[in-house]
């Protein structure tokens, strides 16, 4: 019946409603809307968008458009909110998506230890570096995760090692950096930062040894996992 949807998105706006010319405001809904494409494009499965969200097409907030045939749905090809930097990172997620094919792999992951192998495919951790129990997935106050994806886990039905890079995918949805520690490895590695929803961070970054990273505040993070030898 031509009504809007719900005003219960449970958003967070950051402190203004609506428009705003706070630029403090404005770069935090940008780093989420980042925060946001980066969660789609480095799962697993064909991700899907929506035509203008990487022009950061909001619709004005409004989450039942099918009535709105106004600015609201219309795309505006002149004017990006952004100037071109959310289209540019939709991009950098793309590349990446074709650089490391475990960013989709034709398996599914399970996360069970292969004891042939000695692996596992993939392994959620905690800032700690340790792996994620029950405990650690019902904690209400968590807003951090660290993703481990094993670039040997095999990427068919046929039980062989695979060849690919190991990524680690560090989430922090909290207000303010937290530490990770570092997965372990029987050989000599580090951790390379291949792309980051935060622009302070640089590509390439990561002396070899480190043992720990300090996630940024609502930031997504890739890292590749470099040999030493």
């Amino acid at each position: 019946d031509n009504r809007d949807g719900s005003s219960n998105d449970g958003s967070c706006n950051y402190g203004e409603e609506g428009d705003t010319d706070n630029a403090e405001v404005l770069q935090i809904r940008e780093r989420q809307m980042k925060n946001l494409l980066a969660t789609l494009l480095l799962s697993q499965g064909t991700p899907m968008m929506l035509s203008g969200d990487e022009r950061a097409q909001t619709q004005g907030g409004n989450n039942n458009t099918y009535c709105q045939d106004n600015e609201i749905t219309w795309l505006d090809w002149e004017n990006d909110p952004t100037d071109g930097r959310l289209t540019d990172f939709v991009k950098a997620l793309t590349k990446l998506r074709k650089r490391y094919p475990i960013l989709s792999r034709g398996r599914f992951l399970n996360g069970q230890y292969n004891e042939e192998a000695g692996l596992r495919d993939l392994t959620w951790l905690n800032p700690g570096g340790i792996e994620m129990d029950d405990a650690h997935w019902t904690d209400a106050g968590a807003r951090s995760v660290g993703l481990l994806l094993e670039g040997k886990a095999q990427t068919s039905g046929v039980k062989e090692l695979a060849n690919d890079d190991t990524l680690l995918i560090v989430i922090n949805a909290y207000h303010e950096g937290v530490t990770f520690t570092l997965p372990s490895s029987d050989e000599p590695v580090h951790w390379k930062l291949v792309l980051s929803t935060d622009e302070a961070l640089e590509v390439d970054m990561m002396p070899a040894g480190a043992s720990e990273l300090l996630a940024p505040p609502r930031s997504v993070s890739v890292f590749e996992c470099k040999s030493d030898q």
